[in-house]
């Protein structure tokens, strides 16, 4: 179930496992229209967005949003943004590390912990629209 109030036009979410990108949303009525693919072909109708779900962070989604692998401990993935970077990879013990980097931003090693607040792509989406002022290009929608 998403609230509206966390979507934009182009977010990136899921009905039943099939991917859907918000075309339209129709102020605080919770209504949306959505299309199957980023090229608007077709039409998914007026929705309530809380009939969608978000699209779980994955490290094949973080590779169609522009994530380069890396070869550093811990870290198994990067998107560089200006002087922001966003990591994702595996602590020794298993656990994910997902993290916002910056030079001192947020406390003294100028980190940010993503794991709790940042599970989906509509997130990470809204995310990077916050850092940067513009969208984040996917490569690739479905495969």
């Amino acid at each position: 179930m998403i609230d509206v109030k966390e979507l934009r036009y182009g977010s990136i979410i899921q009905n039943k496992n099939e991917v859907w990108v918000v075309n339209d949303i129709f102020g605080a009525s919770g209504l949306i229209t959505v299309l199957p693919d980023s090229k608007n072909i077709g039409w998914h109708g007026r929705r309530a967005a809380h009939d969608y779900q978000g699209v779980p962070l994955t490290e094949e989604w973080l590779l169609r949003l522009g994530f380069e692998k890396e070869d550093k401990l811990f870290n198994d993935l990067s998107l560089y943004i200006g002087l922001w970077r966003i990591i994702y990879g595996t602590w020794p013990n298993g656990e994910k590390n997902f993290q916002l980097q910056a030079d001192g931003g947020y406390d003294e090693r100028g980190e940010m912990d993503l794991s709790t607040t940042t599970k989906y792509v509509h997130q990470l989406q809204n995310l990077y629209f916050a850092l940067t002022g513009t969208e984040l290009e996917v490569k690739e929608l479905v495969k």
